[in-house]
């Protein structure tokens, strides 16, 4: 299993266990169908989209080690700062 940075701020498991991919996932599902249901709610798209969104945002159906690996390979979008 590869070491992530998440791993060297903690020795205990159950701390381990909120960081976890699977969990960080949630997290970010969470979040884009609550965002999704206030979208709806105030016309910047449709209920129907947002309800549609909650039933695709199933986190178990996800393979999150493809999805890392998936991530890791796609093209970054560079932000500039004031040191560029």
């Amino acid at each position: 299993m590869p070491v992530r940075l998440i791993n060297s701020l903690t020795t205990n498991p159950q701390v381990d266990d909120v960081f976890s991919d699977a969990s960080v996932i949630q997290a970010m599902v969470r979040f884009e169908v609550a965002l999704a249901h206030v979208e709806g709610r105030l016309g910047v798209i449709p209920v129907a989209a947002a309800e549609s969104i909650q039933r695709a945002a199933d986190v178990g159906k996800l393979e999150t080690s493809a999805l890392a690996t998936a991530s890791c390979r796609a093209p970054r979008q560079r932000f500039h700062s004031f040191n560029n």
